[in-house]
């Protein structure tokens, strides 16, 4: 209550209807629940407005916290307003701005056919977004991941979730095909694996070690033909021995022509 010599404070009012009389205390009434006035002296409930970060119910009078993702900057009679559809929240209920208005880290957000409607989503797989929450209602690009590469999850938020395609292989910060002898099963960051010594893959792009096979010059045993033998191709096979009264200078021959 108010004394009869001020006006009605903050968050109060009083009706003109009410006559003041000397010596008598004269009451202000309070505005509804999440309500207050914005001046001192206020005289009617016309004057009861919602708080920043409050929504404004007609039908009660009253003013509840917005809810999270949705915000009023408050001193109106409004509801609160969504920040967008999809994934855009606000940290917490009460919020005053759509400056708190909150895009998560890994998701992208366009503007709806409307031209005024923000949606946001998780980042498709292939994609990646943002490392950290993007504030406000801004539109959010999510990033294409480099050639033969892709993420193994939606909203990823950064470039080192986008992992090799199988037969690819990671190098130089690129994904590269694996060479002939190498070979990559993909998911990962790391470059093609070699067959090793007397192995190799008979095309590029290879996905698994089983992909590696003995190479020419060298026997399914993986040691070297010995002298008197060869092997043209590459592949599983023996090797073959030089004809009557021929035989190589070396282990290893590699062709008839050695003999």
């Amino acid at each position: 209550p108010a004394t009869p010599a001020h006006p009605s404070p903050l968050y109060n009012y009083r009706s003109c209807d009410e006559i003041y009389t000397p010596g008598a205390a004269t009451n202000c009434t309070a505005c509804g629940t999440g309500l207050g006035t914005q001046i001192m002296g206020a005289t009617t409930d016309a004057a009861c407005l919602a708080l920043p970060g409050f929504g404004y119910d007609d039908v009660n009078r009253t003013a509840s916290p917005c809810p999270v993702g949705t915000f009023n900057p408050g001193w109106n009679k409004e509801p609160c307003q969504s920040c967008g559809l999809g994934t855009i929240t606000t940290n917490g209920p009460g919020a005053e701005s759509a400056q708190e208005c909150v895009i998560p880290a890994g998701h992208g957000a366009q503007l709806e056919a409307d031209g005024a409607t923000l949606a946001a989503a998780p980042c498709p797989v292939g994609t990646y977004g943002r490392g950290d929450s993007t504030v406000g209602l801004v539109e959010v690009e999510c990033s294409k991941c480099p050639d033969h590469s892709t993420t193994n999850t939606t909203g990823a938020t950064a470039s080192t979730q986008c992992l090799t395609e199988p037969g690819y292989g990671y190098s130089n910060g690129q994904m590269q095909i694996c060479e002939q002898g190498t070979f990559s099963p993909g998911g990962s960051q790391q470059p093609c694996t070699a067959c090793g010594q007397g192995r190799t893959t008979l095309v590029e792009g290879a996905t698994s070690a089983a992909d590696c096979v003995s190479d020419s010059g060298w026997s399914d045993s993986l040691t070297p033909c010995a002298e008197g033998f060869y092997k043209a191709a590459s592949g599983n096979g023996s090797c073959r021995a030089c004809p009557s009264g021929a035989t190589t200078l070396a282990v290893g021959a590699t062709s008839l022509a050695h003999c």
